[in-house]
């Protein structure tokens, strides 16, 4: 028998449902490269991240490097959501915790990242950014979500700070720079996240662009918005340009917020460019409704 442990991350690749996935090649420093595919959809490889420690802790820097060769589709999940522990005050702990990806995608390749859910706990500082180095072949969808945080422990929006960046640079130039900061000093945060019984526990921000996705983001767009009661959902998109889209999408109930944006993007068809349902694992119930 044989025990031993990876930090702070981990990653599998395990077939996926619907597709022939295989682990990339592995290089030092985390740094994980898709290998050319003559099928992208039926040979994606699916990468789950794990985190050992259940979750980050004050002053944590984790930065995951990604690199997507020409012809190959590579789709980056997580094993769970990510927890983010409380800190006593920026002023002890230092720096946030921080939470780094940098992607390469060659032209022709294909990167899909769909993590679950950020969980900031109260008091808890959270910088996150994504920066994706690109070519006018290139193709990216990127799932973005957070939630108000421990909601079951009646927590909500009590985490001191959240930041998240994402960056898209084509061919050296930055063609899309999204920016959320909701920072407790700037007052209260639930404030800003509506009121009442209209105040949601999750929010999402997608942005998909390249070749492969332009379909998709007509698709998105020609949805529209909505707001339904029923479904305690909303939802915009806008069209940065023919194969570019941005979402925001949010919920009242923090748990719903993953099954509907499977509902959307697999209507826009997005699993078939995957060559399976990357969320199917994940369902608890007929409903869609995941776990956080």
């Amino acid at each position: 028998m044989e025990a031993f442990a990876e930090a702070p991350l981990f990653h599998r690749a395990p077939r996926g449902s619907g597709a022939s996935a295989r682990p990339p090649g592995t290089a030092n420093g985390g740094e994980e490269t898709a290998s050319t595919d003559a099928s992208a959809a039926e040979n994606a490889c699916w990468l789950y991240l794990g985190h050992l420690g259940g979750g980050y802790l004050p002053g944590d820097s984790v930065e995951l490097r990604l690199f997507v060769e020409a012809g190959a589709t590579l789709v980056v999940l997580a094993q769970s959501s990510a927890k983010v522990f409380r800190g006593s005050s920026r002023s002890v702990d230092g720096n946030p915790t921080q939470i780094r990806t940098v992607a390469e995608v060659a032209p022709g390749g294909t990167l899909v990242l769909l993590p679950d859910p950020v969980v900031p706990f109260a008091d808890a500082c959270i910088a996150q950014e994504c920066i994706l180095h690109t070519s006018a072949e290139s193709s990216v969808f990127v799932w973005d979500p957070f939630t108000a945080g421990r909601v079951a422990r009646g927590e909500r929006w009590a985490f001191r700070s959240f930041t998240s960046r994402t960056k898209l640079v084509e061919a050296g130039r930055v063609v899309h720079h999204d920016a959320l900061v909701l920072d407790g000093d700037d007052g209260p945060i639930h404030r800003r996240t509506g009121a009442g019984t209209a105040q949601p526990e999750a929010f999402g921000s997608l942005l998909a662009s390249g070749p492969r996705f332009a379909t998709l983001a007509s698709a998105l767009v020609a949805q529209g918005g909505e707001l339904s009661g029923e479904s305690r959902f909303s939802c915009a998109y806008s069209a940065g340009s023919e194969s570019r889209v941005v979402g925001r999408l949010a919920t009242l109930q923090a748990g719903a917020l993953s099954g509907e944006l499977r509902k959307r993007v697999g209507a826009a068809g997005l699993f078939k460019l995957l060559g399976g349902d990357p969320f199917a694992s994940k369902v608890l119930d007929g409903s869609g409704t995941f776990s956080i």
